[in-house]
């Protein structure tokens, strides 16, 4: 995985049973997984690939011509990140997976700097008021919150962890319609 224009291959891990990823597409990974009957492939519906762990970007079942390298997924504005890749059927609530990266970063979080530490706890209320359906105002002012809040922490967190918190879900946010 990543071997484009000279870089040395990267390695990667898959949930579930899957031989190889180096160099394939997601739609090659997703077919192998159900082929295998891999627990990957799940009802064999892709719903989403999250690339690159907590901190990565969740990408839709339309972008599965995607090559698994630096460049091919820099096309469609993802990263490999650590190397991760997670496939998630249709019996996936994309809300419950974004809630639960949420947690984790409010868990993570070192409390250094104000972004981060204030951010992390904000998104996941957000999130978690959104998921229960019980937003403060509308839908429309919490999503708008959200993305200010991950604004203010990629600008001005002190480290990656803060830089990356709200990745997922602002990659969530730009492909699914998944609060109205």
């Amino acid at each position: 995985m990543g071997e484009s224009n000279g870089r040395p291959p990267r390695k990667g891990n898959a949930r579930g049973d899957v031989e190889r990823i180096q160099g394939i597409t997601l739609a090659t990974l997703h077919y192998s997984a159900i082929r295998r009957n891999s627990p990957a492939a799940g009802s064999g519906n892709l719903q989403a690939v999250l690339l690159g762990d907590a901190a990565g970007t969740l990408v839709s079942p339309q972008e599965l011509s995607t090559p698994l390298t630096f460049e091919g997924t820099r096309t469609i504005g993802a990263s490999l990140g650590s190397g991760v890749v997670m496939l998630f059927d249709d019996q996936v609530d994309l809300r419950l997976i974004l809630l639960r990266i949420a947690s984790f970063f409010r868990h993570e979080t070192c409390g250094q700097c104000v972004p981060c530490r204030v951010g992390v706890v904000r998104q996941q209320e957000t999130l978690q008021r959104l998921v229960n359906a019980k937003p403060l105002g509308s839908v429309t002012q919490e999503i708008a919150m959200l993305r200010e809040i991950a604004q203010a922490m990629r600008d001005a967190s002190i480290c990656g962890l803060g830089q990356t918190a709200a990745s997922a879900l602002e990659s969530a946010m730009q492909r699914w319609s998944l609060f109205s």
